[in-house]
Formats: C-alpha cells, sequence, structure tokens
C-alpha cells in the first residue's frame, strides 16, 4: 500500500471517529432530545424476530426524562423523571407504579444511549431500568469502548458508519446511517455475539431525531400517587 493512499485511509478513520463523537456531544448538550425508535432483535439461526418494540425517549435540561416502550402483548412501559424523583409505569397494570429517588446525572446517563449500547439486548433507555433492579439504588456507569472507526459506502442517500465494541461476555459490530448534510442518525444495526454462544442483530429505525426543540415540562410530570 503506497504512502498516499495510507494517510488517506487514516485520515478517513480519524473523520468517521470525529464524526461518531461529534455525534455523541451534539445529543450530551443539547437542552433537549426527542428521539421516536423501533427495534426488532433477530437471533441468527432464527427465521423471524425474537423481540420487536418500539417507543419514544424525551430528555431535557434540568435532568428531566421520559423513556416508553411498547411490545405486544407485555404492553407499554414508562419512566418518567422530573428532575429529583423517577416513577417507574406499565399498562395495562393493576401495580402501583415504582417511585426512586434520581440520580444528579441521569438525564446525562440517558443521552448516552442513543446511539451506544452497553451490551447486547439492553433497551434504548438503559442503563435507566437498571435503577428499578432489587440491589441497585443508582444509574451504572455505561462500560463503552468503541474502536476500529470506519466509513461505509453510501446506502439509500444516507452515509453509513461501522465501529466495534467488546464486553466481557459478548463482541458487536454496529452499523449506523446517518443523513448526509446533517449527520442525524437515521438507523443503526448491531450485530453481536454472546460468550454463551448465541448471536443476532438488533435493528434500530429512527423515525424521529431531533435536538433542541422546546418539549413543555408537562411532559415530565410524574403521575399523583394514590392514597
Amino acid at each position: 500500500m503506497n504512502l498516499l493512499l495510507a494517510a488517506a485511509l487514516l485520515m478517513q478513520d480519524k473523520t468517521a471517529e470525529e464524526t461518531f463523537k461529534s455525534l455523541q456531544e451534539s445529543i450530551r448538550v443539547a437542552k433537549t432530545v426527542q428521539v421516536t425508535y423501533r427495534v426488532v432483535i433477530q437471533g441468527s439461526d432464527q427465521g423471524k424476530a425474537m423481540a420487536e418494540f418500539t417507543g419514544d425517549m424525551l430528555l431535557k435540561d434540568g435532568n428531566k426524562v421520559y423513556l416508553s416502550a411498547y411490545m405486544d402483548p407485555a404492553g407499554t412501559l414508562v419512566v418518567v423523571c422530573d428532575g429529583s424523583s423517577v416513577v417507574r409505569m406499565r399498562y395495562p397494570s393493576l401495580t402501583q407504579p415504582v417511585k426512586v429517588k434520581a440520580p444528579e446525572d441521569l438525564r446525562d446517563q440517558a443521552s448516552q444511549t442513543v446511539p451506544l449500547r452497553s451490551a447486547p439486548f439492553k433497551y434504548p433507555m438503559d442503563p435507566v431500568w437498571r435503577l428499578f433492579e432489587p440491589g441497585i439504588q443508582e444509574a451504572v456507569p455505561l462500560k463503552f469502548l468503541p474502536t476500529e472507526f470506519e466509513w461505509g459506502v453510501e446506502e439509500a442517500n444516507a452515509k453509513t458508519l461501522t465501529y466495534t465494541d467488546k464486553g466481557v461476555d459478548y463482541s458487536l459490530k454496529n452499523k449506523l446511517w446517518l443523513e448526509p448534510k446533517s449527520s442525524r442518525l437515521l438507523k443503526q444495526v448491531e450485530t453481536f455475539s454472546l460468550t454463551t454462544g448465541f448471536s443476532g442483530t438488533r435493528t434500530t429505525t429512527y423515525s424521529k431525531f431531533i435536538l433542541n426543540a422546546d418539549i413543555p415540562d408537562e411532559k415530565f410530570k410524574l403521575p399523583e400517587e394514590k392514597k
């Protein structure tokens, strides 16, 4: 490989990494984030989806978070944070909402989940879900070390970018589709492999991905407690 070609490839890889980190940072510092998504998880040895769900994510300055996920027939799971407390609700359900104290950086933790993952099979709102797991009283920081950034070929009028990530019990390659001019996230496909031998894909499609739009505080109002 000649030096000019090698230098061009190195610059391209660096640009892909810079683009990814810029996307991360724009989500982190945005005053508000609005995301509507659809997720399909499929095992490599299965002909149909293992799981499919849709949902929304709203983030706002002041540690405000609203997350929802709908899966048939389980129903809808909603998490709302008004800045100081977090409530989890499930519909339809006869159980009372669960309320816990919100970590001061919950909004920042939630912002890391798009377009990032801590491991395969995590919901887009992880690590917020972990606040409600027995014995866990605070959000667990994500361990995420992406490497091997590369630009791919343009597909369906979108730029493509790939990177890899490896954890103790998994490895994955993530492919992102970005709007050419704005680098807005359109879609991502994670091809994962677990140390248990199971492998598959998780495809997330974003029908809405908006930063810094107005979101009324009413969206983050906690439900009234029943007496």
